[in-house]
């Protein structure tokens, strides 16, 4: 790599002698610790191994790909039914989105660099919860050219509503 490393040895006594040259060792750089997740979502597709930093997932990416030590990449998703809100890390930066969406979840019999992955669920809702209620209201008889102001949608709310009049003319 470049560093410039030196040895210093200090004997005991004048009889001790040096019979050969010390070996050099490089040390490679410490992995690490690897948290793997998936998620449901949405309901009946699986998503794995997701990680929450990049790091991780930049690491997965080299060993399972076998990829040079720092070329592993990674890009980010968030999940709309994960109610934390969390950004996760998946392998590899130019994906195929179904490279790793499946239809069941991790066995517990997958195995990454010679170790049993052992896998932790993100919670997420079910997609029910993210529906919104449908609207219900009762009819409304009004003399004609009166106004009217109904609220048909919740303040804040992210989807909208229809409504129509009859007669039309």
């Amino acid at each position: 790599n470049g560093n410039e490393y030196h040895l210093g040895i200090k004997f005991g006594d004048t009889t001790v002698r040096l019979v050969g040259l010390p070996k050099i060792h490089e040390l490679e750089d410490l992995a690490p610790t690897m948290n793997f997740r998936y998620i449901e979502s949405p309901d009946g597709v699986y998503h794995y191994p997701i990680f929450t930093t990049a790091e991780e997932a930049e690491y997965y990416d080299e060993i399972h790909n076998s990829l040079s030590a720092g070329t592993g990449s990674s890009h980010t998703h968030t999940y709309d039914d994960d109610p934390t809100n969390t950004t996760w890390y998946m392998p590899e930066a130019s994906h195929d989105p179904t490279s790793y969406s499946y239809a069941y979840a991790p066995t517990g019999n997958e195995t990454f660099s010679g170790n049993t992955i052992n896998w932790t669920e993100v919670t997420s809702l079910t997609d029910a919860d993210l529906t919104p209620p449908q609207f219900s209201g009762s009819d409304i008889t009004q003399e004609e050219g009166t106004n009217v102001n109904i609220q048909v949608t919740p303040a804040g709310a992210s989807w909208t509503t229809n409504v129509s009049i009859t007669p039309s003319s």
